[in-house]
């Protein structure tokens, strides 16, 4: 999730993701399946609303079957700033239990292995993130957001030695985006997402072209996105998706 404060933020009663990552060019890769369902339960008459959210993920690599399950319980409340239903501030919060595991069965280590007697092969930790979005819709076809994110606040324990620490630092998000149109069948939509964890930085800047395929409403449409995106001394993320009316299925590459 870019964002606990994004749960719930969108057109529409209830809203279900599912995502398959792969990552090529290794014996045993990542591969990383999640699922996640989010929508507002209670709606207030001054235009506030608050929402909630599910999310499941899942992934495993390496020859010891390396894997994560992450468990996760979002919560967030939307602010309505004018009376048209059509600009928010929303703050949001995530509450985490993620479940690591490693199979030694096959390691190739010295024996004794001196680590043998001292790691676990299995643990959990819970896992803490907040956030805060700024959402403006001033037309159907022009919306602009800010926001920003503190993910792993409570700097989690994950090593797998006992009497040893590894900490999750907490990592650091700000990210934006707009949309509006280039002509009546064309939008674009450039975003961008900054990220720090420790001595890490990522600063991914890039943007969707949107085309009209056909159009009744927002939410009775067809359109056809591409989109690229540039990943700070790093790679070059390319897009493309489909909408239609209130489902879209999309595939990106970097």
């Amino acid at each position: 999730m870019t964002n606990p404060a994004f749960t719930g933020l969108f057109n529409g009663d209830v809203r279900f993701i599912g995502n398959y990552r792969d990552q090529w060019g290794f014996a045993a890769p990542y591969r990383t399946f999640s699922l996640s369902a989010d929508g507002a339960f209670a709606i207030l008459k001054n235009g506030d609303f608050a929402s909630a959210g599910i999310q499941l993920l899942a992934d495993q690599a390496g020859d010891l079957n390396f894997s994560t399950l992450h468990s996760a319980l979002s919560m967030s409340y939307s602010k309505a700033l004018s009376g048209y239903g059509n600009h928010f501030l929303t703050l949001g919060f995530q509450a985490a239990l993620d479940r690591r595991s490693i199979d030694y069965t096959d390691i190739v280590a010295f024996d004794p292995e001196p680590l043998a007697t001292t790691a676990d092969n299995n643990f959990s930790y819970m896992d803490l993130s907040t956030g805060i979005t700024w959402y403006f819709l001033p037309s159907d076809e022009i919306y602009v957001y800010l926001g920003g994110a503190l993910f792993h606040f409570n700097e989690p324990n994950q090593s797998f030695l006992q009497d040893e620490s590894d900490v999750l630092e907490s990592r650091y998000s700000l990210h934006g985006g707009l949309q509006f149109p280039l002509t009546d069948n064309m939008n674009l939509l450039p975003s961008f997402i900054y990220n720090t964890q420790g001595p890490h930085e990522e600063f991914v800047l890039g943007t969707y072209f949107k085309y009209k395929l056909s159009h009744v409403t927002v939410t009775k449409e067809t359109a056809f996105y591409t989109g690229i995106w540039y990943r700070n001394r790093d790679a070059v993320v390319l897009s493309i998706r489909l909408d239609h009316n209130n489902a879209f299925v999309g595939m990106s590459y970097d």
